[in-house]
């Protein structure tokens, strides 16, 4: 009887993986969803979607929203990032404060000015600054494999990479003046670089030396018109949105967001991979409009619809793999 038992175990663990062989080669491609500047209350709405749809998802944190000092509803900011680590999701880093000690106003076409100045400076609110305060909250979950703070980040306002075998600038995303006509050519490329750009490049070198593995995104998902009152309402339809990933996937141009240049889908590592970038402040209802009862639906119809058309949804730490 033992012996047919564990004939019986083997021919399933073999059908099984077979089965999900088959399954991963049969996908059109890996969709990863990332999400930016948390955790917020919002957070915990995103989560609750994410696990009503059985999907993991990434998560770039500023820890500034645990001390109630990110400008954002963030009553609930400790809570969420204990449920990030504890529901499965993967946490990156995005420093402690989105680079506000440094910035100046938006200009009228939101490009951010003067993120990146003293590197060794700007290095501390990635490191202790940032990681002190998580570790703080999260206590033994710190050590949690899915805790990726110090193997993983994304430079608020760039979208440099830093990967084996991949690296991508962007040389104007923060800009030092508002001085957008000088820097950016009309067709939208960046061939000057900025002294604050040249700083956050200094900075992803450094983090690849220390095997820091440095994520931008291809496909931003966020506000269609920034300009209105309730900025949340207009959160790109779903239906736009797989238009752009569909496109990225066949091989035309990835970095969809204005300003930022061209970046080749199909080069790799990147082959058969899109990187959705939205932001959790989106999934709110706040002075930015009902973000929450509009936009958590979409996001539920984003996964119903990826899988339908055969992506598979998947973390960052896998990227690679």
């Amino acid at each position: 009887m033992k012996s047919l038992l564990t004939k019986m175990f083997i021919a399933t663990t073999i059908l099984w993986s077979a089965t999900s062989v088959a399954t991963e080669a049969s996908t059109k491609g890996r969709v990863f969803l990332t999400f930016d500047d948390g955790p917020i209350n919002a957070t915990l709405g995103v989560l609750d979607q994410l696990k009503s749809e059985n999907v993991k998802a990434t998560f770039f944190i500023n820890a500034h929203h645990l001390h109630g000092t990110g400008g954002e509803a963030a009553s609930h900011a400790t809570e969420a990032l204990q449920r990030l680590i504890a529901d499965g999701h993967i946490i990156g880093n995005h420093s402690y404060d989105h680079m506000a000690h440094n910035n100046r106003p938006f200009d009228p076409e939101r490009i951010i000015v003067g993120s990146y100045k003293q590197v060794d400076e700007e290095l501390s609110y990635f490191e202790a600054k940032n990681k002190g305060p998580i570790k703080e909250v999260l206590g033994e979950g710190y050590n949690r494999s899915n805790n990726q703070i110090n193997q993983m980040a994304r430079l608020p306002y760039t979208n440099n990479w830093r990967l084996p075998g991949l690296t991508i600038d962007c040389p104007c995303c923060t800009l030092d003046k508002i001085d957008i006509v000088k820097v950016v050519s009309p067709t939208g490329a960046c061939p000057v670089k900025t002294k604050s750009s040249t700083n956050a490049i200094k900075l992803s070198d450094h983090f690849a030396d220390n095997d820091v593995r440095v994520f931008g995104w291809d496909i931003h998902w966020g506000p269609t018109n920034w300009a209105v009152k309730n900025v949340s309402e207009t959160l790109q339809d779903v239906e736009e949105l797989i238009e752009d990933i569909d496109a990225a996937f066949a091989d035309k141009s990835c970095a969809t967001e204005k300003f930022i240049p061209i970046i080749n889908c199909q080069a790799p590592p990147r082959n058969g991979k899109v990187i959705v970038l939205t932001h959790d402040f989106l999934f709110e209802n706040s002075y930015r409009g009902n973000g929450k009862d509009v936009n958590l639906p979409k996001l539920s119809l984003l996964i119903e619809r990826l899988r339908e058309k055969g992506y598979m949804l998947d973390t960052l730490d896998n990227y690679l793999n």
